[in-house]
């Protein structure tokens, strides 16, 4: 792992690359890191909107992504902005092995700064404000870690069940609030490294392909200091319109039931599936039954208590295969 200590780390405005040594500025170096796979557009606009932050005079910063696709699909994306004012900036990865832990660790392999974040690829647009803010909540709140929204944004209008199941959306606090490591994501958060090299956190292999990776690993940083929230620091969620139907939202949720129930038997046992594998069996008959009733009277609801069987069918598919589900089903 070559992410150091937290204090100042001395870089310059040169570096374009994996590998490039660090040569003296005296500022801080915040590495921002970005795991991408197939989405080339999103990550364009991810890219501009990060080139045009405004950076504190006391800080660098670098912008580590990381390619997920073994035909690099990312490429073109990103030398298309090296040219660009700050393009420099950029260090591009290639991680060819498939699956989102292994994404995430090799941004920690390659970032250099003493403060690290993650952006998801989808979300297209960060404020110029956002690290400023960011910042000032890390230093300010005592926290090893801060987190900010991601609101969504529809590519066109969705069916009116999914906007008034607010699905994409996700539980908000007021900045400067404590929060719980369940609400804790790799979406939207700013970190100092110090506390993850010390716990020698990794993401886990065992959550490539389920999701539910930052969970374990936000869990466990959690026992080094607390966790803020800064609500100021919006980003912005595309959401396609591949997204925004029930197909979709089924087989989501289906992998997130999973992946909480592998989560519980990571800190407790294999104790645990068996009590959710119950739960979840009672869940989605119960649910699964009133959706089919409810179906004709309210969409809405309807689709509320599917996605609900959804989740509970999960559970019971983690707990009689083991199996956590696809990433990015």
């Amino acid at each position: 792992m070559n992410l150091k200590p937290a204090g100042p780390i001395e870089v310059t405005d040169g570096q374009a690359g994996a590998g490039s040594p660090p040569v003296v500025t005296g500022r801080e170096l915040v590495s921002i890191c970005i795991c991408t796979h197939r989405r080339p557009q999103e990550l364009g606009a991810l890219l501009d909107s990060l080139l045009a932050l405004r950076i504190p005079t006391d800080v660098d910063i670098e912008i580590v992504v990381v390619d997920n696709d073994p035909e690099r699909s990312a490429a073109a994306t990103i030398e298309a902005r090296r040219t660009r004012p700050g393009g420099d900036r950029i260090v591009s990865v290639h991680e060819p092995r498939r699956g989102i832990s292994h994404a995430r660790n090799r941004c920690l392999d390659q970032a250099r700064g003493s403060i690290l974040g993650f952006i998801d690829d989808d979300e297209c647009c960060v404020d110029d404000r956002w690290l400023e803010t960011m910042l000032a909540g890390l230093r300010s709140s005592g926290a090893i870690a801060v987190f900010g929204p991601a609101m969504p944004r529809f590519a066109e209008e969705p069916p009116h069940w999914v906007r008034e199941g607010r699905y994409f959306e996700r539980p908000r606090f007021a900045s400067g609030e404590r929060i719980a490591p369940v609400y804790a994501r790799t979406s939207n958060v700013l970190m100092f490294v110090a506390p993850v090299v010390a716990a020698k956190l990794r993401f886990e292999p065992e959550f490539a392909f389920s999701g539910g990776e930052d969970t374990v690993f936000f869990h466990f940083l959690s026992a080094a200091g607390a966790f803020v929230w800064i609500d100021d620091a919006m980003l912005v969620e595309s959401i396609p319109r591949s997204r925004a139907n029930a197909a979709y939202l089924m087989r989501r949720t289906r992998s997130r039931g999973a992946s909480w129930v592998r989560f519980r038997v990571r800190l407790f046992g294999r104790r645990e599936f068996v009590y959710w594998g119950l739960r979840g069996l009672v869940g989605m008959v119960a649910f699964g039954a009133a959706a089919l009733i409810t179906a004709p009277v309210d969409r809405t609801w309807s689709m509320r208590l599917a996605v609900r069987a959804a989740g509970d069918l999960g559970k019971v598919g983690a707990a009689f295969t083991g199996r956590a589900g696809e990433y990015g089903a």
